[in-house]
């Protein structure tokens, strides 16, 4: 994946985390609850083709055992500090079932790792405002369900990668200028209207929408980020 689509995949799930935790900002705009749920099925597909480039280079085992070990360096400080808050309060159930071996998210099938992992995260939704004081914050908790979802994603593609590079390649670009489209057409537009009355959330939208250069470390202001006549790079 060329390097200028990772810098708007990482603004796209930026946008994507803000939208998600601020739901009672936006529910009540038909609309924007359209646009979104269109722009969340879009995101999910470039995350997938991606994966699908790095199966073709690196293969699907390689790709799952990272990102296996990226969600569990997530997972322990929050099952850990669910453990501590279960100590302190007596609940001997939660206690034991925060009770696994890290080797558990790196070697057990992928329907268990699945599993265990939604239970880590609904049991931290659960009790967010105690494990404050345990360390976890909603932060924490934002980029393991990113994670998490990334991972289901690699866990449910095909066991042989599509070889034809170059169709993923045309079909990446496609859905980058869609959801360029629907963020610069309707939901910045959409995210505006909602401005006078839910003033922390465009905010918090408008800052989702700069674009991080992974290269340089410098920003691109993302509310009408890009030229249309834009072309990509050469290089994957």
């Amino acid at each position: 994946m060329k390097k200028t689509v990772r810098n708007k995949l990482r603004m796209y799930k930026a946008v994507k985390t803000v939208v998600n935790s601020n739901t009672a900002s936006w529910t009540g705009l038909p609309a924007f609850v359209s646009v979104f749920n269109t722009f969340t099925e879009k995101l999910v597909q470039l995350e997938t083709l991606g994966y699908n480039q790095a199966f073709i280079a690196l293969g699907v085992g390689k790709v799952k055992s990272k990102k296996r070990k990226e969600a569990s360096e997530l997972v322990i400080p929050i099952s850990n500090a669910l453990k501590a808050y279960a100590q302190s309060v007596g609940n001997e159930s939660l206690k034991q079932k925060m009770n696994f071996p890290p080797s558990n998210l790196l070697y057990k099938s992928d329907f268990r790792v699945n599993q265990l992992i939604s239970f880590v995260i609904e049991k931290a939704e659960l009790h967010l405002a105690e494990l404050g004081d345990f360390g976890v914050s909603q932060q924490m908790l934002d980029e393991l369900n990113n994670v998490h979802d990334e991972l289901r994603i690699i866990f449910n593609a095909p066991r042989k990668a599509i070889i034809d590079r170059k169709l993923i390649t045309t079909q990446i670009k496609g859905l980058v200028g869609d959801l360029d489209t629907m963020l610069r057409r309707q939901l910045d537009l959409l995210a505006g209207v909602l401005k006078p009355s839910e003033l922390e959330f465009f905010t918090s939208y408008k800052n989702a929408r700069v674009i991080i250069d992974l290269r340089t470390g410098g920003t691109t202001e993302g509310i009408i980020p890009f030229d249309e006549t834009e072309e990509p790079e050469d290089s994957d």
